[in-house]
Formats: structure tokens, C-alpha cells, sequence
């Protein structure tokens, strides 16, 4: 509800800049990570591929857990303090304090490395399939993108 701290209600996760707890379904949090407020640039962001949400401060990961399911449906919220409190917010129109493009690609690199270990033909592909199979379009374009086209030619 809209009187409740995100992270409280069910399906929802805050991290908190007051005491730095994360927050999932619950009134009770769990230390998280740094308390942040005035000046900070604070980041979440949904790992598909994993299964996580990740959350950033000043352009460093802080931490992440574990809680997409397949078909679940995210939204942004952001609760203030007071009513004078102001926030600014960025879906991607602006460049990110946090090097996404970095993140992605050393996720896509331990996955590879997972696939690899279990001896399938080619890695990459296996990550394009997945990432078409469940609907990963920025993923699946981004990835390719760095894929030699001759890998992926009868895949596409």
C-alpha cells in the first residue's frame, strides 16, 4: 500500500537508506549494505538471467538477492522521507553511474563458462537460446551483437 515502506508488502523488495537493510515481503530487514542518502546515486536493476535483483550505490554493486520467477512482473517504486525530499530517476535515457555494459558482459562470461564445463557444442549459442526462449530481447541483442555471425546464422 501506499502508506507502507517498499519491501514490506508481499512481491515487493526495498533497500533502505536509513539503516541499509533490505527489505523482502517483510517489516523485518536483514543488514544489506551502506546507508545512503543526499548525493547518492542508487541503482536496481533486475537480473533475468539469474533470477536476481541487484542493487547499486554510486555505481558499485551493494549486493543482490535472489527472487524472480519466471512471468513475474516488476515496477520501480521509490518512497521520501519527507514531503520536501526530491529524487531524480533514470530508466535509461541518461547514461547509468553503473557500467551495465561491465556487468552484462561478466555475467554472460561466467555462463559460458557454467555451459562450457558441461561440454555443449557451442556455448553461445546455448545463451541465445535461452535468452529467446524466455524473452531476453536486450539481452539476447546485446549478446549477439559480440558473436561472430557465422555462429548464430542458422540459429537466427
Amino acid at each position: 500500500g501506499l502508506d507502507r515502506h517498499v519491501g514490506w508488502d508481499d512481491g515487493s523488495i526495498g533497500y533502505h537508506g536509513d539503516d541499509g537493510m533490505l527489505f523482502r515481503a517483510s517489516g523485518t530487514g536483514r543488514p544489506f549494505g551502506p546507508t545512503f542518502g543526499t548525493g547518492d546515486v542508487i541503482g536496481c536493476g533486475l537480473d533475468g538471467i539469474r533470477g536476481r535483483v541487484v542493487f547499486t550505490r554510486n555505481g558499485a554493486v551493494v549486493g543482490e538477492c535472489a527472487v524472480l520467477e519466471q512471468g513475474d512482473r516488476w515496477f520501480p517504486s521509490v518512497a521520501l522521507r519527507t514531503p520536501e525530499a526530491k529524487v531524480r530517476v533514470n530508466f535509461g535515457t541518461r547514461p547509468f553511474s553503473f557500467r551495465v555494459d561491465d556487468y552484462i558482459r561478466e555475467l554472460v562470461g561466467s555462463v559460458l563458462e557454467r555451459i562450457s564445463a558441461v561440454r555443449i557444442h557451442d556455448p553461445m549459442v546455448e545463451v541465445l537460446r535461452h535468452c529467446r526462449r524466455y524473452a531476453y530481447e536486450n539481452t539476447y541483442k546485446a549478446i549477439s551483437n559480440c558473436v561472430d555471425d557465422s555462429r548464430i546464422a542458422d540459429f537466427d
